[in-house]
């Protein structure tokens, strides 16, 4: 019977508690349900006020009708009203205007229709649904939430039998208007009165018939911007349960408004959150904007939902592919230094070059340098931007539109995007949809595995050493054997400082949080670790009431190995290391290569020089044989490295043996298409620049075996070519050597004409 009639959406909080009913498409706030769901007390009162006779009637009471007939046109004394619940309901249903006899004719006839088709069951529950209850509220179900907050079932008998009066006067008996209140006292004791004499010993302790509920109105709304997002979607929930926390939601709203009214000096204008439960993967909390209902901050804009740089959050995820490919351990050594890769030049945000770092403090540091180097180095088919596109996350255009970019946020992803991703982290890398309770969903992934359960561990627990806001950052020695933290977390600031993030994995949850303006305004003080994580860190406090558990504990890591490694190095040990440190390996996986920094040198017992060979009077000594990349680092920062000393003379040089590490080409790029300009000086020419061994002095250019140029192996040699495919060798003065295929094409000079 009412399949025609529209109905709200009126959504809960897991608790029970609403969080917000949506009038229908005819901006009527209506909210269905079923005849057997209604208390049968209520259902009592509504028949004693309305229809006393209605299961016995056939949709008009003749004596009633004869009555108000009489009294209103024959001794034209007063309006007396007969309509049956059938004759209301008629009535309603049809939209028929029953002030004339011809009106109430066609209302009666009506009601006898409806009698005839349908049930006294269906018409009482059409009638409960559709009852006038003041203003735009249609239906007690409605009318409870929205007048006492509360369910019908559980309303006291004054509050129920103050609904039943207001059908039979809703524009005088609106409760919504203080000036009703007078009518509806009345009317409720005259009912209550009817009440106890039909149903003695019915008393409600909590009645007074003079005074008005104390809580009276219309609810405060919670989840404004969660419950939008459902009710955008277009579908009919009708009363949804969901899986919000609504003592999580009431404190994550007040919490970001305070956040945002304190920052307010430092341009702060709004924020967004969320949290979500990596077990079953609902929202438990999740607010857009600082405050929904402030236009000067487009506050019903979603930021939770809304795409924008992600900065370095997608980091976590480099790190993982990269731990499943073999290509570190937690403790591996990485390189930040200058470097370009093609056109492509990534810079640290301070624009300082810490040398080498172990790989959790590069994560943790944020250092740009060796995230992007070690992106390079992912297989092609399982990069950062494979991952992205397989979730999928972000509206992601073509790879080569991003290059190696993507790593510190040229593509743009909303939070709910980055939060599933985060949640891998604590589901042993299976990506999982998120959804809002019974099923709906609101991010839809492709459920499937992005990388290992070990990889996700490892990551988790390099996040862990991420030490909170406020506590400086630390040199990765002093720090690496402290009790790690248990807010596992990671920032991103956005380029142009129009973004601070900081995620984060507390125990099961995962917190996201995301601070700047929707008008995309930069602000140096948009920085994720010092704008975005305090806000973060205030947010789990709100969550340590939840936990059952120790949120110390974090997955377990089964799968994970710890193995002691060289602590300068991050390589398996030899006889010649000092110090060591644990490290997170996977087994046959993560790289097991023996230290190849300390090694042994034979020095002059006297003079202390290099020999080539062991002799009368000399010695065997430890040093730490670097890079000359590094060594360069090193020297710029200041920071003296026990080197190997010097030969006495070349002939030792030339005399020793072929010990070492090879050359390692650093420009040109291996696999890399050169396209050089012809006449452009930036563009024209090819650096040529390798790292060898600290105690070596010169390196020898070769292109198709001839010999193209020597230099020092801390400075750079510039390359002309011509187009072609090249064979080019660096040998270092040891002997020891590595060669690269090099592409090279040439540009049109018209196509660098002026117009």
């Amino acid at each position: 019977m009412l399949d025609s009639v529209p109905f709200s959406n009126a959504y809960f909080a897991e608790g029970g508690e609403l969080l917000r009913i949506y009038p229908a498409s005819d901006e009527q706030y209506r909210l269905y349900r079923h005849i057997s769901t209604f208390p049968s007390e209520f259902i009592e009162q509504i028949l004693l006020q309305e229809d006393q006779y209605f299961y016995s009637h056939f949709g008009v009471n003749p004596v009633a009708l004869f009555r108000a007939f009489n009294s209103t046109y024959i001794l034209k004394e007063r309006r007396v009203g007969a309509s049956t619940i059938t004759m209301q309901l008629a009535r309603l249903y049809y939209g028929l205007d029953s002030s004339t006899p011809a009106g109430k004719i066609h209302q009666i006839l009506r009601a006898f229709y409806l009698e005839l088709f349908y049930s006294k069951q269906d018409i009482l529950e059409a009638y409960l649904n559709l009852a006038p209850c003041g203003g735009n509220i249609e239906g007690f179900p409605a009318a409870s939430l929205l007048y006492f907050d509360r369910d019908l079932s559980e309303l006291t008998t004054g509050e129920s039998l103050l609904l039943c009066v207001i059908p039979q006067n809703p524009v005088k008996r609106n409760p919504a208007k203080s000036s009703s209140y007078e009518s509806i006292i009345e009317a409720r004791s005259i009912l209550y009165r009817r009440w106890l004499e039909k149903y003695p010993g019915r008393e409600d302790s909590l009645y007074h018939p003079e005074l008005m509920p104390a809580i009276l109105g219309r609810p405060e709304a919670r989840g404004m911007h969660f419950t939008q997002m459902l009710q955008n979607s277009g579908k009919y929930f009708g009363r949804m349960s969901s899986s919000l926390d609504y003592s999580i939601q009431e404190q994550l709203e007040e919490r970001l408004l305070q956040y945002v009214q304190r920052q307010r000096d430092l341009g702060v204008s709004n924020a967004a959150a969320l949290v979500l439960d990596s077990r079953s993967m609902e929202l438990k909390a999740m607010v857009g904007s600082a405050n929904y209902f402030d236009i000067s901050i487009q506050g019903m804009v979603n930021g939770a939902a809304s795409r924008r740089s992600p900065g370095s959050t997608l980091k976590p995820f480099i790190y993982a592919l990269a731990l499943d490919q073999g290509l570190i351990h937690s403790q591996s050594i990485l390189f930040d230094r200058p470097i370009s890769f093609s056109t492509y030049a990534p810079d640290n945000y301070k624009r300082d070059f810490k040398g080498p770092v172990p790989a959790w403090s590069a994560l943790v540091n944020s250092r740009n340098i060796p995230a992007v180097e070690l992106a390079s180095r992912l297989k092609g088919d399982e990069n950062l931007y494979q991952l992205l596109n397989k979730a999928p996350a972000g509206n992601l255009k073509e790879e080569s539109y991003y290059g190696l970019s993507i790593v510190l946020g040229s593509a743009e992803f909303s939070m709910l995007e980055l939060a599933g991703l985060y949640a891998t982290l604590l589901n042993g890398g299976a990506l999982k949809d998120i959804t809002a309770g019974e099923e709906i969903v609101v991010q839809d992934f492709r459920e499937q595995s992005l990388f290992s359960s070990g990889a996700a561990s490892i990551v988790v627990s390099m996040l862990k050493r991420n030490p909170p806001p406020g506590e400086g950052f630390k040199d990765f020695r002093e720090v690496q054997d402290e009790r790690s933290m248990a807010v596992a977390y990671k920032t991103g600031t956005s380029i142009g400082f129009k973004d601070a993030w900081s995620i984060a994995l507390y125990g099961h949850y995962v917190i996201a949080v995301w601070v700047g303006n929707f008008d995309g305004q930069g602000n140096p003080s948009f920085l994720g670790r010092e704008m975005a994580a305090p806000l973060l860190f205030e947010i789990a406090g709100i969550l340590d009431s939840t936990f059952e558990d120790d949120p110390y504990e974090f997955p377990d890591i089964s799968g994970v190995r710890e193995v002691e490694v060289c602590s300068v190095s991050g390589m398996i040990p030899t006889e010649y290391c000092g110090a060591t440190t644990p490290a997170l390996f996977l087994p046959g996986i993560s790289p097991i290569a023996p230290c190849s920094i300390h090694r042994p040198v034979v020095v002059d017992a006297d003079t202390g020089y290099r020999l080539n060979r062991e002799r009368e009077n000399s010695r065997r000594v430890v040093r730490e044989v670097w890079p000359t990349d590094m060594l360069k680092l090193f020297d710029e920062a200041g920071i003296p490295r026990p080197v190997p000393p010097p030969y006495e003379s070349e002939a030792e040089v030339v005399g020793g043996a072929r010990r070492g590490s090879s050359p390692r080409i650093i420009s040109p790029l291996a696999g890399a298409s050169y396209i050089l300009r012809p006449g452009d000086k930036s563009y024209g020419s090819i650096p040529l620049a390798a790292a060898a061994d600290g105690d070596v002095r010169e390196l020898f250019w070769f292109v198709d075996g001839a010999f193209y140029g020597r230099s020092d192996p801390k400075k750079t040699l510039y390359w002309e070519p011509g187009p072609g495919v090249y064979h080019l060798i660096a040998l270092d003065d040891k002997g020891l050597s590595v060669d690269r295929i090099v592409s090279v094409t040439m540009e049109p000079r018209t196509s660098f004409s002026s117009p």
